[in-house]
């Protein structure tokens, strides 16, 4: 308890944790497979963060599967039928390992080369991982020995377990959760930055676009008011209205872009 307690308070990341947390307790207990699950509300599934074993042969199998490769329909899974998705936090034994991991698990636990080892395994505990009201995960004790028959002593070591497993795990979400939303807020930050350039150069541009007409009318209604347009030959007063016309037209073409 004290090795996990350790770990909690040294380790951020939920995938380094889970696997450190199985680790020691697959060591300590020498249980043969030792794994941790969390439920993905979102995809609505349960992710496998870790798995060891005290079992050589079987924690070099175990290895090939890097965090959260491993998933399995939260409907379609022991563990969630069982502890998940009901009101109960009472752990659950199941004889061997049948149903207790998905398939591509269990069927590479067939290999020649482990089956004595799986072969071997009596029984498994899915222990539900809750903190307070919201359910976590699936802690998962598999042993060759019978788990029915713990001592007072296991059974309290194990709850210890599992108290500790849950309050680290949910501590490596919120950190996770706060990255994730940390990261979010700065690319929608970048993102605003991006649009607020973009929204100074668009009004630079239109207001250099409605500036040049603007300043060609204003010179000619300033010759206008001053009578300098009674002094000019027909056509080229008529030249200088045709501009403004078309100044104009140009104003409101720009206007109904904008």
């Amino acid at each position: 308890l004290r090795k996990l307690d350790e770990i909690s308070l040294s380790a951020l990341s939920m995938d380094i944790m889970a696997r450190e947390i199985v680790l020691a307790i697959a060591v300590e207990f020498s249980y043969e497979i030792v794994s941790v699950a969390i439920v993905d509300e979102k995809n609505n599934t349960l992710d496998w963060l870790a798995l060891a074993s005290s079992e050589p042969e079987l924690a070099a199998i175990l290895s090939e599967f890097p965090p959260r490769t491993i998933k399995d329909s939260v409907n379609n899974s022991l563990a969630s039928v069982h502890l998940i998705a009901g009101t109960e936090k009472q752990p659950v034994f199941v004889t061997g390992i049948e149903g207790v991991f998905p398939h591509e698990l269990t069927e590479r636990f067939q290999d020649t080369n482990t089956r004595g080892a799986i072969e071997k395994i009596h029984s498994s505990i899915l222990c539900p991982l809750f903190f307070g009201q919201k359910a976590l995960g699936v802690l998962t004790l598999s042993s060759d020995r019978n788990l029915h028959e713990l001592s007072t002593y296991e059974h309290e070591a194990i709850e210890g377990v599992v108290s500790l497993t849950s309050l680290a795990l949910y501590k490596a979400k919120i950190y996770e959760d706060l990255q994730r939303t940390t990261k979010q807020l700065g690319d929608a930050n970048k993102h605003l930055k991006e649009l607020m350039d973009v929204k100074t150069e668009f009004l630079h541009i239109a207001s250099h676009q409605l500036r040049t007409p603007l300043t060609s009318l204003r010179g000619f209604l300033e010759m206008q008011a001053k009578g300098e347009f009674d002094t000019l030959p027909v056509a080229e007063r008529r030249e200088l209205q045709n501009n403004m016309f078309s100044g104009a037209t140009q104003l409101n073409s720009i206007v109904n872009d904008l």
